[in-house]
């Protein structure tokens, strides 16, 4: 069996835009862009372009990265080039799904970004290498590089704090949930939606928000002391295939209710109020393909 934990939107750069702001924006960079000469200027005019890109669409301009590039080499800034490189395996990841050339370039941009003392672009680097991790199904690196993004978090006065702490609370989450521990996976879940409206990114509160969802139907429903709702054949077992594809039946109703704010608690903690409003997208949490796991989580179920 091969499991592979999606979100239907980026989340790696993505800031809370709308696709109005997001034309309106890229129109205004653009032009400014075209008239500015000053490379330092242009390679900070191209990030927010691509920050702009990769929140809306969830894609990256590989012409843009090109450009942020050869900016970075020009000046030979080691700041630079890390978050250059980042963007290039972020290209790579999103864009193209070419996990070894998306890793290849996140790990060229660490000794960049450590050198600066970049504690942003790195703990960013971390996290997309922990998300790479996730689409090749291997926990133990995720958890390797979801923890190095933790201790790399830049200071909490650090006006990315808590968007980098989104990225770090959706990862080690995504762990858990991937390692049968759902117990601990909603403790995480229950900080990232604490975390979701500071980070200042609607496309990260709903990944909160999914993960959340996911979590509870795993742990308050798929599978409890007394049986379990993810026994989705009634032959009395309960699979890990069951299980993870239980949350995915339950996720698009259950995520809705805790942006509604339906939901009072998951396992004995409180969602608190909800702001999102937005209609969600289509979630595409669990991708299952090969042969069906053979696992069993449970037996006896009623």
């Amino acid at each position: 069996m091969v499991i592979l934990l999606l979100f239907a939107v980026s989340v790696t750069n993505a800031q809370q835009i709308s696709p109005e702001q997001a034309a309106k924006t890229a129109d205004s960079l653009n032009k400014i862009l075209a008239v500015t000469n000053n490379p330092l200027q242009r390679f900070n005019i191209i990030n927010k372009l691509l920050l702009n890109d990769n929140g809306f669409s969830g894609k990256v301009d590989s012409a843009l990265c090109i450009q942020q590039l050869q900016i970075a080499e020009e000046l030979q800034s080691d700041s630079l080039l890390g978050t250059a490189y980042n963007w290039i395996g972020t290209y790579f990841s999103l864009n193209k799904g070419d996990n070894s050339t998306a890793m290849e370039y996140f790990f060229k941009g660490i000794p960049f970004a450590e050198k600066a003392n970049d504690k942003r672009r790195i703990s960013s680097l971390y996290f997309d290498l922990a998300l790479v991790y996730t689409n090749i199904q291997n926990n133990e690196e995720l958890l390797k590089y979801t923890r190095k993004g933790g201790e790399n978090l830049p200071a909490a006065s650090h006006p990315l704090y808590n968007y980098m702490l989104a990225q770090y609370l959706r990862c080690i989450t995504t762990y858990f949930i991937r390692n049968n521990q759902p117990d601990s996976a909603l403790h995480y879940a229950q900080a990232a939606e604490e975390n979701g409206p500071k980070a200042n990114s609607l496309v990260l509160e709903f990944a909160a928000h999914r993960l959340t969802a996911a979590t509870y139907a795993l742990a308050g429903e798929g599978m409890t002391s007394t049986g379990g709702l993810a026994d989705l054949n009634k032959d009395g077992r309960i699979t890990l295939d069951e299980w993870l594809r239980y949350a995915v039946q339950r996720l698009p109703s259950l995520s809705a209710d805790v942006r509604l704010g339906k939901l009072a608690s998951a396992r004995g903690f409180d969602l608190g109020p909800q702001r999102v409003e937005a209609k969600p997208q289509e979630p595409a949490l669990f991708d299952f393909t090969g042969k069906p796991s053979p696992t069993i989580l449970r037996t006896g179920v009623k």
